[in-house]
């Protein structure tokens, strides 16, 4: 929760920030668990050129999940785009 409302408020601004927050408080969020292997999971089909919404529909989850993990994977591996974590993904499993 807390790298969430970190990407909003540095991605997109203290109003998202606070709206994000007030819908969490009044219960209007639902939070679609995905395990951390999902990660590698999601990971990997980007580097296999998947879209997000293919991705979805693999794990069985929203669009906007994949979007939201997607960051959080781009923020962990300090990447900034899909195919600087394809080229990352690509060079964990070659070796």
């Amino acid at each position: 929760m807390t790298e969430v409302t970190y990407l909003l408020a540095t991605r997109l601004g203290a109003d998202a920030e606070v709206r994000f927050l007030g819908d969490l408080a009044a219960g209007n969020l639902i939070a679609e668990p995905v395990a951390p292997a999902d990660w590698l999971r999601i990971a990997e089909l980007v580097a296999r050129r998947k879209s997000n919404k293919e991705i979805a529909q693999a794990l069985q989850i929203s669009v906007r999940t994949v979007s939201t993990h997607l960051s959080n994977i781009f923020l962990k591996l300090n990447v900034d785009s899909r195919g600087e974590l394809a080229d990352h993904i690509r060079g964990i499993t070659t070796q």
